[in-house]
């Protein structure tokens, strides 16, 4: 979905409900600053105990704040709350600092505000989310549409995971190939996110990528009938580029996990334990452990490169220093940072398979999904089209482009889309 940036924001998500709405709690937390997770669950005994709509995080150099948080169109009933409320007890109890959030509707009665005081749940009204957001409502109405237009950037990378997860998945006909697929969300949506233990969350991400989850996506097109090299020069079949993309969410996750570990390393405990890891994941913690980085955005940070830029720095026609300015002045932080970012994120992926290509006119994170290598094209031509000027990122770009519109044809296409 896309917002009307001419129109009140309050009004638009007044009636929302289900994945709309869930999309706008999760874009409007990552505009303020938390790195976000959609529908992730936590299992007791390989059976699903609760459910999140929207987890957000934010890694400060001394402790991890999560918010859980439950998306309702309308005004959660009491058992929505109590089951709701259970995510604490079973989960997050040692070194995480959980809130339980949930939004309702404007018309939240008093027992329903009291009765989640005594679950420890913040009942939240949908108009509080726009006072988040939007906190000065008044004065030059360019403001508001400004903020809408980013909101509605972030809508679009939710909407396209969202056709890949619900859509694309929900297709398959074939139940190995399903089989397949569903164990790899299984494990990233129920297991690896929720591991609270940062050091155990690094060991067993890095583990299953390199064991059990090794050529997943390989493994996905040979079942299709195809291969990653053909669906990379032209992207055609959607279940492939669901296989890429769950890929692409591991290796976020990974990023995730060692950034977890940076407030451990702090501790002599946890310095002890990290001098273990492997000589790369010691350095690159260090550098970002240094004084003169900002830890906290760290993962908007990896979100954004990834989503919203499609994994691409240009450095054809002088567009490199171009590309590190506009991406740190997104991002709020400095140049200087968002180039350290850079080289993390790079030299992690540069080991073993080397998951970054590299030459004179680009560096690339390899197999990051067709929908999202448009989506930054489209980004960067819309908002800085003096630095751009429509260049191209790939030389399959309008394969690409044919993608994102298939993953976000439920708004009409690439053309609809109201940066």
């Amino acid at each position: 979905m896309q917002l009307e940036k001419d129109q009140p924001f309050s009004t638009q998500i007044s009636g929302l409900s289900g994945d709309d709405f869930e999309n706008i709690v999760a874009a409007c937390y990552y505009y303020l600053g938390y790195f976000i997770l959609r529908n992730v669950d936590i299992r007791v005994q390989k059976q699903t105990a609760a459910e999140i709509d929207v987890l957000a995080s934010l890694i400060t150099p001394l402790i991890e704040i999560r918010y859980a948080i439950e998306c309702k169109g309308q005004t959660p009933s009491f058992n929505d709350l109590r089951k709701f409320s259970t995510i604490r007890q079973i989960h997050f109890k040692n070194n995480v600092d959980l809130d339980l959030l949930a939004y309702g509707a404007n018309d939240i009665r008093d027992e329903h505000i009291e009765f989640s005081k005594i679950l420890q749940v913040s009942l939240i009204k949908k108009n509080d989310l726009s006072k988040k957001v939007l906190p000065i409502i008044w004065g030059d109405n360019e403001i508001v549409n400004t903020r809408i237009g980013w909101l509605n950037r972030y809508l679009s990378i939710f909407s396209i995971k969202d056709y890949y997860h619900r859509v694309v998945y929900s297709s398959i006909q074939d139940p190995d190939l399903k089989k397949e697929i569903n164990k790899y969300k299984t494990f990233l949506r129920s297991y690896l996110w929720s591991v609270e233990d940062p050091v155990e969350q690094l060991e067993l991400s890095f583990d299953k990528a390199k064991g059990d989850f090794n050529g997943f996506t390989n493994k996905i097109a040979g079942l299709r009938g195809t291969t990653v090299e053909n669906e990379l020069s032209n992207a055609q079949d959607d279940i492939v580029q669901l296989a890429m993309l769950l890929e692409l969410e591991h290796r976020i996750l990974n990023l995730f996990s060692f950034a977890r570990c940076s407030f451990l390393a702090r501790t002599s405990k946890g310095r002890q334990v990290i001098t273990d890891r492997t000589p790369t994941i010691r350095e690159e913690l260090n550098r970002l452990c240094d004084h003169n980085m900002s830890i906290t955005s760290f993962m908007p940070f990896v979100f954004r490169f990834i989503y919203l830029y499609g994994g691409i720095i240009l450095k054809r026609d002088n567009l490199l220093d171009i590309e590190v300015k506009n991406l740190a002045k997104e991002c709020g932080i400095s140049e200087y940072n968002c180039k350290l970012f850079l080289v993390i994120v790079m030299r992690i992926y540069s080991q073993g398979n080397n998951l970054f290509f590299n030459n004179n006119q680009k560096r690339f994170m390899k197999y990051v999904p067709a929908a999202f290598r448009a989506l930054g094209k489209i980004h960067r031509n819309t908002t800085y089209p003096d630095d751009y000027s429509k260049k191209n990122l790939f030389h399959e770009d309008q394969a690409n482009l044919n993608a994102l519109d298939r993953a976000i044809s439920d708004i009409g296409g690439h053309g609809y889309l109201k940066y």
